[in-house]
């Protein structure tokens, strides 16, 4: 329960438990492959795209990832989160909006990322 109450250095490794999501095996690769990809490389742009993300997320300062993790994942309210700080909500969504913000850049400037971004724009066109 105390770990609910403030950021702690073990939420770095909450941070990364979606990596035990991975697929398991060649027909859990097939089922999350795109369409006409071969799944081995399916498998491994997940592992790579993972990675970046885990890497972006790094980057954040521990109080970040906190709140990064209640707002998204546990999905506590601004409010809620804002009282557990003791900062007003406005300021919170500031600060959410900053990590958001941070995040992106990081994610841009990976190669791996903006093939993907102009893979699902070219779809929509």
């Amino acid at each position: 329960m105390d770990s609910l109450i403030g950021p702690t250095a073990t939420h770095s490794s909450v941070v990364r438990a979606w990596r035990n999501h991975r697929p398991q095996n060649i027909y859990d690769a097939l089922l999350r492959a795109m369409p006409f990809d071969e799944p081995e490389e399916s498998i491994a742009e997940q592992d790579e795209l993972r990675e970046v993300l885990a890497d972006a997320l790094d980057s954040l300062t521990e109080e970040e990832q906190w709140i990064f993790l209640m707002l998204t994942t546990v999905r506590f309210s601004l409010r809620f989160v804002g009282r557990v700080l003791d900062v007003p909500k406005t300021t919170l969504a500031r600060r959410r909006d900053r990590i958001i913000r941070k995040l992106q850049e990081a994610l841009e400037d990976s190669p791996l990322v903006q093939e993907r971004v102009a893979s699902y724009s070219s779809k929509e066109s």
